[in-house]
């Protein structure tokens, strides 16, 4: 029988197995071993290698105690995701699955397969994606790959062009100082690319394989980096449309967005995100009145958009904010 602590849990500080690290009972991983220097930019910025040099640090695995029990016996962080996103349930149950397994193995960190969410645009795919970081600590990153021409925003650039930039998932893990951050690549059915500037379905395909991600290569670095701990949720309009290669190495699922019946979830959940993004408690945002209420429920029963539903309430809210003399004009 395989002994899962040999394999998962070393057994003093600074003792790395499998690439993971214990250091006082919290899980880590290096990215990057070094990052080639360079010389400082004509900008007057620091070098590559300062910039970036949190990727030879250790980063957390991060979402612990997410993935603790609440009273009922359920994982805190599918607790949560149930309750505000109701609609989400088909990706919310394969990422459970994925998470008890982590769990099993003596691995309590956020990781799953990457994941595809297929649906119409307004049904809330991001949104799954923003709460997971949110809830689990692991940060989120998106990056919109609709109508991209070339691969340069995900695959980085060169060392030596103006504004060399790493790839992505290695500014994300930098940014949010995590080894795990939840990776959003929205509409990835509509990425282009041409064989001059790189298609960004094809860099892709070795960034969602363990085995190539755990050692990817950087070509503004000039380092290995491994990726292979992000979590990846892409979204799509129509998956079919998406190569057969990339299809292989995803969970493809179907969102549908929110019946009328989630509308109390989806409007609490609104509410939620308007507030972060605006910087201020949720208690902090003015209360709308019942008929305000009232017709963005009716709204809502047309639309089905979790996107209008809050362009909707931040209309709302903004109005009920601004002094009374200036709603006139």
């Amino acid at each position: 029988m395989i002994d899962l602590n040999k394999l998962y849990r070393p057994h003093s500080p600074l003792e790395t197995i499998d690439g993971i690290t214990e250091i006082y009972g919290a899980a880590y991983v290096r990215p990057a071993s070094k990052i080639a220097p360079g010389s400082v930019s004509v900008e007057g910025f620091h070098s590559v290698a300062e910039r970036y040099d949190a990727l030879t640090g250790f980063l957390p695995l991060e979402g612990a105690s997410a993935l603790a029990n609440n009273v009922k016996g359920d994982i805190r962080l599918i607790a949560r995701l149930r309750a505000e996103a109701p609609w989400l349930e088909p990706a919310v149950g394969i990422i459970e699955r994925q998470l008890r397994v982590q769990l099993w193995a003596g691995r309590p960190w956020i990781a799953w397969r990457p994941l595809c969410l297929d649906g119409p645009p307004g049904t809330g795919k991001s949104h799954l994606a923003r709460l997971i970081g949110s809830i689990a600590g692991t940060g989120t990153m998106t990056l919109d790959l609709g109508g991209t021409s070339d691969s340069r925003a995900l695959e980085g650039t060169a060392r030596g062009w103006t504004n060399a930039q790493p790839c992505w998932p290695a500014v994300a893990m930098a940014q949010t100082r995590t080894a795990n951050p939840v990776l959003v690549l929205e509409e990835i059915d509509k990425a282009g690319g041409s064989a001059q500037g790189g298609v960004a379905h094809a860099v892709l395909l070795t960034m969602l394989e363990r085995e190539t991600a755990s050692n990817h290569w950087d070509k503004c670095l000039l380092a290995e980096v491994d990726l292979s701990h992000c979590n990846w949720i892409l979204t799509a309009n129509d998956a079919s449309l998406l190569p057969p290669m990339l299809r292989s190495r995803l969970d493809i699922v179907r969102i549908d967005g929110p019946s009328d019946n989630d509308f109390d979830a989806v409007f609490a959940a609104v509410t939620a995100a308007i507030a972060k993004d605006w910087g201020v408690p949720r208690e902090f945002l003015p209360q709308p009145p019942k008929r305000a209420i009232g017709i963005l429920r009716k709204a809502f029963s047309r639309t089905r958009s979790v996107r209008k539903l809050r362009r909707h309430l931040e209309s709302v809210l903004a109005v009920m904010i601004m002094p009374h003399d200036q709603t006139r004009h």
